[in-house]
């Protein structure tokens, strides 16, 4: 939160969305507690993000659940947000222990009942920290207003089972939909891969289970479009920890930025034990991944105004502001005028400094 990268005003962080920037400023509040600083966003972030941190609890499942929930209140608080996390950090931890021999339907239903465990320990333990009243407080009570909890994640997620039985793809991705928006997202979801966490996550689970090769469940997940990359991140995740890095074709690995430092870290964490000193800083990673993607930015700008292909729009003018209906309140008429007595005075301060410079320079 306190990196000062080149173009980056969240620090080393790029392309970052509202929820995260927001989290992020409250970070630099010391004062707000680390549990504290997440948003109210239902989004799939978290669950996008969470691999690593399921990769090195794999071998302690007892402690995957705290370390998942209390790494994604970081950035969200909304109890749907933090559970997709859980639903996609098990999955990972079931292919890399080795549940993947199971049907998908079994996996599914392992997965059903370890989720329902956690959401269990998110809403009871950490109630105070997340936005608990999103799913009615603790397990089977009522919200504040006396009306029934909104559904839990987990009981959105026992529709997988049924749907990689069926493998319908245009079945699952409608019956995810439907049951997004019966989950009383911000507004209403109309394609299985918007970041709704409902949505994204479960089709992500939906693609990652059916027992696809890699480069299939990448095809379908990108192929979605909308939230595209947080589907590829959480799909791909649990298919490489099913079928290993083998599984992954080599001009992705080849064309990866910072491929070597990405395979260390994950060795380290699948081992259980990191050594920091041959981890470069993420700072410094990302600060030279900013600069790159601007000179690919500019290259590929050159490139294409040379071949005609660059459109190039001229900036549309601003509109005059229009006179307010009635007169401004006394106190804001005050500050205008204050405003503008101050910008005269300057602009009459550089006249009289220009002035004297030019008399110098004729003496």
């Amino acid at each position: 939160a306190e990196a000062k990268a080149p173009r980056g005003p969240f620090g080393c962080h790029r392309r970052v969305s509202r929820n995260f920037q927001a989290a992020l400023e409250r970070m630099r509040d010391r004062r707000i507690a680390p549990l504290d600083c997440g948003g109210p966003s239902p989004g799939c972030g978290a669950a996008a993000r969470i691999a690593p941190v399921a990769l090195f609890y794999t071998n302690r499942p007892d402690d995957l659940a705290r370390a998942v929930i209390e790494t994604s209140l970081v950035t969200h608080r909304d109890p749907r947000a933090v559970a997709a996390a859980l639903a996609v950090a098990r999955a990972i931890a079931q292919s890399v222990a080795g549940e993947k021999n199971l049907a998908p339907r079994g996996r599914a239903e392992v997965l059903v009942e370890q989720v329902r465990r956690d959401e269990a320990i998110l809403l009871n333990e950490y109630g105070r920290h997340s936005l608990a009243a999103a799913a009615g407080g603790a397990a089977g009570s009522r919200t504040a207003t006396g009306r029934p909890p909104a559904p839990l994640f987990s009981d959105s997620l026992a529709l997988l089972p049924r749907l990689l039985e069926e493998s319908d793809d245009a079945l699952a991705f409608e019956s995810i939909v439907r049951e997004a928006n019966r989950c009383s997202p911000e507004r209403p979801v109309r394609d299985p891969s918007e970041g709704f966490a409902v949505a994204a996550t479960l089709t992500a689970l939906y693609l990652a289970l059916g027992g696809r090769s890699f480069a299939e469940t990448m095809e379908m997940a990108l192929g979605l479009g909308r939230d595209a990359h947080d589907l590829g991140a959480m799909a791909g995740a649990v298919v490489a920890a099913r079928d290993g890095i083998e599984a992954i074709p080599d001009p992705l690995i080849r064309g990866l930025f910072n491929a070597g430092q990405i395979r260390l870290r994950a060795e380290n964490l699948l081992a259980g034990k990191i050594d920091y000193s041959t981890w470069r800083g993420v700072v410094e990673l990302e600060s030279e991944a900013a600069a790159a993607e601007e000179r690919e930015r500019r290259r590929l700008a050159a490139e294409w105004d040379k071949a005609g292909l660059l459109v190039k729009t001229k900036p549309r003018p601003r509109p005059a502001p229009e006179p307010p209906p009635f007169a401004p309140p006394p106190d804001l008429w005050l500050r205008s005028k204050e405003k503008r007595e101050r910008e005269r005075l300057k602009a009459a301060r550089e006249a009289d400094r220009r002035e004297k410079r030019k008399q110098k320079r004729g003496a």
